[in-house]
Formats: structure tokens, C-alpha cells, sequence
């Protein structure tokens, strides 16, 4: 029984630092993954996609609050 709580535990975080990555709340999507299971998480939050704005000029991700892509230096 405690062995199948460890990885339970282990894929929460996991869902946690994914969601956090993506910029969703870590909070939310541990709550979903408790809740619901951490793979029925992990498909929403693959569903739902990131929310990461992109630079228009070379489609990379860039952090929200720059204003120029750190990649191809176009402003954004």
C-alpha cells in the first residue's frame, strides 16, 4: 500500500512542475491530479496547452513579460 502512494505522490509534483513550466497554476493542476488521477491531469494539460506566448518572427516561447525574443532578437 505505501508503495503505490510514493509514485502517486512522485506524479503529482511531476504534474505540478509540468503545469508550472507551462505557465498554469502548479496549485490547480496538483488539486486536478489529487483529485481526479495524475494521468487524467497530464491529458488535460496536454489538451489545454501551453500558455507561453511565442514570438511571431521564429515561433519560439518567450517569457511574457520581454520585449524582445532572446532567440532571434525581434521585438515583440
Amino acid at each position: 500500500m505505501e508503495f503505490a502512494l510514493i509514485p502517486y505522490i512522485l506524479f503529482l509534483f511531476l504534474i505540478g512542475y509540468w503545469a508550472s513550466r507551462w505557465n498554469r497554476s502548479v496549485i490547480v493542476w496538483c488539486l486536478i491530479a489529487l483529485l481526479l488521477s495524475p494521468v487524467v491531469a497530464a491529458i488535460l494539460l496536454l489538451i489545454f496547452g501551453n500558455n507561453r506566448p511565442q514570438c511571431p518572427a521564429c515561433r519560439a516561447h518567450v517569457d511574457p513579460e520581454a520585449s524582445k525574443c532572446r532567440h532571434c532578437g525581434s521585438a515583440l
